[in-house]
């Protein structure tokens, strides 16, 4: 899913270049809510796996990264590319 949200930002962001507005993406890790407990009741192994390593942070901290428009990278387990969360970077 994530790779897919990544395509779209990219097909947006040149799409809007001639327009003067830029297109950032935001996909933390996990966010300390009712919902990544929900979420977690029934995530599967191999995804827990996966995620093992996230650092989860608070609905606050999140608002912040996003607001200050910081950039957390993550590289992927699963490609060797590296999954932006928040401003995209430089080509």
């Amino acid at each position: 899913m994530l790779i897919l949200l990544q395509g779209l930002a990219d097909a947006l962001r040149s799409e809007m270049l001639l327009h003067n507005i830029s297109i950032h993406i935001f996909m933390p890790a996990g966010i300390d809510s009712p919902g990544l407990v929900s979420e977690n009741a029934e995530k599967p192994n191999i995804t827990k796996k996966i995620e093992e390593g996230d650092k989860i942070i608070s609905p606050e901290e999140c608002a912040g990264h996003l607001i200050r428009g910081e950039s957390l990278v993550k590289s992927s387990p699963l490609s060797k590319h590296e999954v932006e969360v928040g401003k995209h970077m430089a080509r």
